[in-house]
């Protein structure tokens, strides 16, 4: 049992002489590898900002684009409204083409 303690012992000792090697190595060879990094935290709040303006204006965009299709809704609807009220016939037609044609099918999936 004292033997395998000492082994064990001898093991540790000679992991912690590595690691003292090793650790001025370590520090060498990352000592400026992080700097773009660093410069990344520290710009944490300038970043916060450009994604707050980015927002913004993302945000404008698509009420401009939601107020612009609004617009063209009203336009197409007034369009289909004055083609109605002057010739009504072609969409009366049409509605009653479609309900036929949905009666149809419906009535047909449950007689099945």
């Amino acid at each position: 049992m004292a033997i395998a303690m000492e082994k064990i012992n001898e093991a540790l000792k000679l992991l912690e002489d590595a690691a003292k090697e090793n650790k001025d190595q370590f520090l060498s060879a990352t000592s400026g590898k992080f700097e773009n990094l660093k410069g990344a935290i520290l710009d944490e709040k300038g970043l916060k900002e450009r994604l707050a303006l980015a927002a913004h204006k993302a945000a404008e965009i698509a009420a401009d684009i939601k107020d612009a299709a609004a617009e063209k809704t009203r336009e197409i609807a007034g369009a289909i409204d004055q083609n109605v009220r002057k010739n009504p016939w072609p969409y009366v037609a049409g509605v009653a083409v479609g309900a036929l044609m949905l009666g149809f099918i419906l009535g047909r999936k449950s007689a099945k």
